[in-house]
């Protein structure tokens, strides 16, 4: 049983904390893959226009488009959402890696569809392949879906220019511009020369403030991850370690005897360890069960409707096993120090 308690809290510890880095790790690095982003008035062309040049002439990688909040409604259920909207699909997937849930290839914005987040496709059922958008005007249009992207946080739904104007009939006017993410060089001059552009906005440092908000979100669980671990390493050594000793003492007449009849007293300790190695192994196979069962609905407890999760690899079993296995090694050594200590004189004892 105590076996099974500490693998299982490392297994469940170890699962959730890798489950949060990975999806932080993949959102942030094989995803996204811009950083800051310029808003500014879609109404004026020529700011538009005039931003372009200047990021142009400085040899910047950006892609650009239009975003617009707005609602899916899914019968009875309906969220908020963002609707992407870019003028060359092929581009703007360079700085927004679109990649199929299933396969991992990238998805084609070129298309006459809309490609909506994993996050809404998991959290709410999609009765059609079509997505009804309601916009904040009121005016409601059906989407044809036409591919699911491997996102783990936000509702997005994206789209290319051409088929948003046959749907909703209206022009496509950029009012945002990403910029490539480019943590060697420095924009200072070039921001500053941004803001003169009359009908400017602002320019967001997104990738930061939306991994910092992500990181936040989960801080409390990275808390929790660490008191799991620090009470597997206290059941290790307080658990395990008089489990072993109360073993030992239960046997002690039968390893008394044993020294009587003229075995060693390594081979004293080699037969009490044959069946703690037994007892550990069975522990830990019932161990791994207990904690990825565990983790897997912690998990998904901690998942809300704009977040879900990356599950564990075999990887986190394979060092939750070795963490498990030393503290077993670690204890039993130390319980097996009463072996030393056992005389003849204390055969009668109970």
């Amino acid at each position: 049983v105590g076996v099974v308690g500490v693998t299982s809290l490392i297994v469940s510890s170890l699962s959730i904390k890798a489950s949060i880095d990975k999806t932080i790790e993949v959102q942030y690095n094989d995803y996204l893959l811009y950083d800051e982003v310029i808003s500014f008035d879609e109404n004026n062309y020529e700011c538009f226009n005039k931003i372009k040049k200047i990021l142009d002439d400085n040899d910047v990688k950006y892609s650009y488009g239009l975003r617009k909040s707005i609602y899916i409604k899914n019968n009875e259920d309906v969220v908020k959402a963002g609707l992407y909207v870019c003028d060359n699909g092929n581009k703007f997937n360079e700085l927004f890696k679109l990649k199929d849930y299933k396969t991992n290839n990238d998805l084609d914005l070129n298309n006459n569809g809309v490609i909506i987040s994993r996050t809404y496709q998991k959290n709410h059922e999609i009765n059609s392949d079509l997505l009804n958008v309601v916009f904040p005007s009121g005016n409601s249009y059906n989407f044809n879906v036409n591919g699911v992207n491997e996102a783990h946080n936000s509702f997005r739904v994206y789209t290319n220019s051409n088929y948003y104007k046959e749907v909703t009939d209206n022009e496509f006017i950029p009012n945002f511009i990403v910029l490539e993410r480019d943590e060697d060089s420095n924009r200072f001059d070039l921001y500053n020369e941004i803001k003169e552009v009359e009908g400017f906005f602002k320019i967001t440092h997104e990738y930061e403030v939306s991994k910092n908000i992500f990181k936040q979100s989960t801080a409390t669980i990275n808390i929790l991850v660490g008191i799991f671990i620090g009470l597997s390493i206290a059941m290790a050594f307080l658990v395990l370690l008089n489990l072993n000793t109360i073993n030992i003492m239960e046997k002690k007449k039968e390893l008394i005897t044993m020294r009587i009849n003229g075995f060693t007293l390594h081979e004293v300790k080699r037969y009490v360890n044959f069946d703690n190695i037994i007892l550990t192994i069975i522990g830990m196979i019932f161990g791994v069960l207990v904690g990825l069962l565990s983790a897997r609905n912690c998990i998904q407890l901690i998942e809300n409707q704009e977040n879900y999760y990356i599950k564990p690899s075999v990887v986190v079993i394979i060092i939750s096993l070795v963490l498990a296995n030393g503290f077993a090694l670690i204890t039993n050594i130390i319980a097996l120090r009463k072996v030393n200590k056992l005389k003849i004189n204390n055969l009668n004892e109970e």
